[in-house]
């Protein structure tokens, strides 16, 4: 249940499977009452649906990551937490955390930043 309406900015990156899953992530939240904006000036919260298959694509993304505005709750979503999750926390101040292919669990995943909870997700299964 979502305690007040949060607006969401969806950003994905990678191969044609993670942009599959960034719609997947998009439907999810529309359909469960949350608000997807096109700017990110305009959201709560960012999710990046990130990709990490290649060290520069990697570094492509941790670029962006850290660059996300700090007044933000930022969650970080797809593989880049699977391959190098340890450089992720490291670099990254992320209030969430979650594994590709989240599916209707973002909504848990984003309910939770929303409301000051840390989370990590990890498992496709979960």
């Amino acid at each position: 249940m979502i305690d007040m309406p949060k607006r969401i900015y969806v950003r994905s990156f990678g191969c044609p499977t993670n942009f599959a899953d960034g719609e997947d992530i998009v439907n999810c939240l529309s359909e469960t009452g949350y608000e997807v904006v096109q700017k990110i000036e305009d959201a709560d919260i960012l999710i990046y649906n990130t990709c990490a298959v290649k060290t520069p694509t990697e570094n492509r993304i941790m670029n962006v990551l850290k660059n996300a505005p700090v007044s933000k709750k930022l969650i970080v979503a797809g593989c880049l937490p699977l391959i190098n999750l340890e450089r992720l926390r490291a670099e990254v101040k992320a209030d969430g955390i979650v594994g590709p292919s989240p599916g209707i669990r973002i909504v848990e995943a984003v309910s939770k930043v929303a409301s000051g909870q840390e989370v990590i997700l990890l498992k496709k299964d979960f």
